[in-house]
């Protein structure tokens, strides 16, 4: 009896390890057990990143339907008002024209610290899923990662590495100048600088900082504060040019 089970369990053992096997895309045809399990861990790790990107990416979607049919509201508003009120003088022009700025970056940085704390909970609580049959993976390196509007940053440590999509216009040079003096202001040096051209005809500039030596004088402020400060007003700055 005690040989027939160990037969049945060594046969569902090895049931359960086809059936992974298949499931795993990319994996040769003869796989030992160790590389099956460790490939299924990988996997998983990967679509629980793309399942946080996608609900990310939905999150902004939805913030930018919501923006765009407020726009549109308060346009027909203002063609209302505009058909019984004079047309508004330079002054008042000038004053809609600030207000509306002061709101598009105050809507902006809220949308960015609002991504940074939802990473910072999701690393915080990722992994514990009690009931899985695969054990969760051993904790990554601390890595931070936040996409804006034409801007992407992953900062890790004294590192960070960020990616800007700017229009075509000012000159290559003038744009990461702009982009390098902006950092500078917070003690930030850029190592390597880059610049290329999108499909859409747009500048892709990357950039490698690091925080310099002269940041520490900033008293209770963690390295990722730092990079925060200085995100905040680089994306000002993409929004402006």
């Amino acid at each position: 009896m005690h040989v027939l089970r160990e037969r049945e369990r060594r046969k569902e053992m090895k049931n359960k390890f086809e059936i992974l096997h298949a499931l795993i895309p990319n994996l040769p045809e003869k796989t030992d057990k160790a590389t099956i399990v460790e490939a299924t861990i990988n996997y998983i790790k990967n679509l629980q990143d793309k399942i946080h990107k996608m609900e990310m990416l939905k999150v902004e979607r939805e913030h930018a339907i919501a923006l765009a049919t407020a726009a549109t509201a308060t346009a027909a508003a203002s063609a209302d008002t505009a058909l019984q009120a004079p047309p508004p003088s330079e002054e008042e022009n000038e004053e809609h024209d600030s207000v509306v700025a002061a709101a598009t970056r105050e809507m902006a940085l809220a949308d960015m610290v609002h991504a940074w704390e939802q990473q910072q909970e999701a690393a915080a609580t990722g992994g514990s899923h009690g009931g899985h049959a695969v054990p969760p993976p051993p904790p990554a390196a601390s890595l931070q990662t936040w996409t804006g509007p034409n801007m992407t940053a992953s900062l890790t440590g004294d590192d960070g590495f960020i990616t800007l999509s700017l229009p075509h216009q000012g000159g290559q040079k003038n744009l990461v100048a702009g982009a390098v003096s902006v950092l500078e202001r917070h003690h930030i040096d850029v190592v390597t600088a880059t610049v290329s051209a999108s499909e859409q005809g747009d500048n892709l500039i990357s950039l490698h900082c690091h925080l310099s030596p002269g940041s520490s004088s900033s008293q209770n402020l963690t390295p990722l504060d730092k990079f925060k400060l200085a995100m905040s007003e680089l994306m000002l700055w993409v929004i402006s040019v």
